[in-house]
């Protein structure tokens, strides 16, 4: 699957204005079964320094996105992609405490795209719903009716293939509506 299949042209453009590097290529094929950020940062001319900050906090100053590095592998991948949201947003000094405590509406605006930025970043829908798809081939799951404990497997599952947690992996399946209750 390339680039361009996952995320529109516009939207790759804009990436790859953030800084003046070759970027990404949007016919070039998405590496593995998961989107690696650390790897598209890289093609944006960004550096991921991970840390041990013993704190919730990550920065995205000159180029560099230091995270915590004894945060787990999901999170820090997210992370990662919400550092991104706010570069993308034009906020090159962007930084984030947990939780909102203290934010202004503006900063609480920002970190709502920023957290939607890394959840569509990382989950594109293509992508998600091919996943969610096989998974329920691999598993052999009657898709005309999940039960909640079969739709627990598919998103554990999935979050594991996409290296997501399991409930940014849930959130991003009720957005996409993958699944619709019978009768509706």
């Amino acid at each position: 699957m390339k680039y361009s299949e996952l995320y529109s042209q516009g939207f790759i453009k804009k990436l790859n204005e953030i800084n003046d590097v070759p970027g990404i290529d949007e016919n070039q094929s998405v590496p593995s079964d998961y989107i690696d950020v650390e790897d598209m940062l890289k093609k944006l001319g960004f550096t991921a320094l991970k840390q041990d900050l013993q704190t919730s906090c990550s920065d995205a100053k000159d180029n560099v996105i230091t995270i915590d590095a004894t945060e787990n592998k999901d999170r820090q991948r997210l992370i990662m992609a919400h550092e991104l949201g706010h570069v993308f947003y034009r906020k090159r000094n962007a930084k984030r405490n947990d939780p909102f405590d203290g934010y202004s509406s503006k900063q609480c605006s920002s970190e709502v795209f920023a957290n939607a930025f890394a959840t569509q970043l990382l989950m594109p829908k293509l992508l998600v719903k091919g996943h969610v798809t096989q998974v329920i081939d691999d598993l052999g799951i009657d898709t005309n009716k999940i039960s909640a404990d079969e739709y627990d497997r598919i998103v554990s599952k999935t979050a594991k293939i996409m290296i997501v947690s399991k409930q940014a992996m849930d959130y991003r399946i009720s957005k996409l509506k993958i699944f619709v209750p019978m009768g509706e």
